[in-house]
């Protein structure tokens, strides 16, 4: 794998793993080998300030190099509807103190890991990694 393959195997990672962890729907997480990835998801039972959190993420987490998009998608939302301003502000502030956490550095090296390897991973996949790794870091405790 190479190094641009990697940095959107992470990136897609975080974006995966805060959609687990907020209670998002994932249905899968994909990258290539070139700059490009996906994290499918949907609401779920989860508040909508969630899905900016996850769109945010990766800014905090690592390598904010392959944000921008994402940035820009929340920066035209924001455009569109001034009343949105304060809930990404708050949602910048949730994605920070999210990607600290215990939970998502765990999961987060389960899929990371994973992506390295496999360009595809299924939602319910995502959710076995991270059961695995927990059982892993348990043994180790």
């Amino acid at each position: 794998m190479d190094a641009r393959a990697a940095s959107v195997a992470n990136h897609e990672s975080v974006h995966a793993v805060c959609c687990i962890l907020l209670g998002r729907h994932l249905y899968y997480v994909s990258r290539t080998g070139g700059l490009c990835g996906e994290t499918f998801s949907s609401r779920g039972d989860s508040e909508p300030i969630n899905g900016l959190v996850a769109l945010l993420a990766p800014l905090y987490s690592g390598d904010p190099s392959l944000s921008h998009l994402d940035l820009e998608k929340v920066n035209d939302l924001a455009q569109l509807d001034p009343r949105l301003a304060k809930e990404v502000e708050e949602a910048h502030r949730l994605a920070r103190a999210l990607v600290e956490t215990p939970e998502f550095r765990l999961a987060h090296r389960a899929i990371r890991w994973a992506l390295f390897s496999r360009p595809f991973l299924t939602g319910e996949e995502c959710m076995l990694l991270i059961s695995l790794e927990k059982e892993k870091e348990a043994e180790l405790l």
